[in-house]
């Protein structure tokens, strides 16, 4: 519980942006947009630092279709609930990770980063049209 509070206040000290990125991959049967979530850090190799987008876990959201850009605010991360749970609300983000055993640190780990300012990405590459493209040759 105490860690918890110390997170929170924490978070609302420090004001630079957790930068999110999600990658679509496809639409599931109620509509909402399956996809890889990617989390831009430091990330360390054996040449040394490399800073960049590394993947964390999976996505699932209900924002809009076209919504292309970076978004800072109008949306919710939803780390709380599961990742299959019904119903999806609109504008919400919800993580999860590939495993069960991911699943929970990651959820975990977002939890921790609501109270802190959020930028998301949000890229179109759905499989669909990339198999479309590639029948089309």
């Amino acid at each position: 519980m105490l860690k918890r509070l110390a997170d929170f206040i924490w978070g609302c000290f420090k004001r630079e942006p957790v930068r999110l990125a999600i990658v679509r991959k496809y639409v599931d049967a109620n509509g909402a947009y399956v996809g890889e979530l990617y989390l831009y850090d430091t990330i360390a190799q054996k040449n040394g630092l490399y800073v960049g987008y590394s993947m964390i876990g999976a996505s699932l959201d209900t924002l809009p279709l076209g919504y292309t850009g970076n978004m800072t605010e109008g949306f919710i991360l939803d780390a709380e609930h599961d990742f299959l749970r019904l119903p999806m609300p609109p504008n919400v983000v919800r993580v999860g990770g590939l495993t069960p055993l991911d699943d929970i640190r990651v959820r975990r780990d977002m939890y921790k980063l609501r109270h802190r300012p959020i930028e998301l990405i949000v890229q179109n590459r759905f499989i669909e049209h990339i198999l479309t493209q590639k029948e089309g040759k």
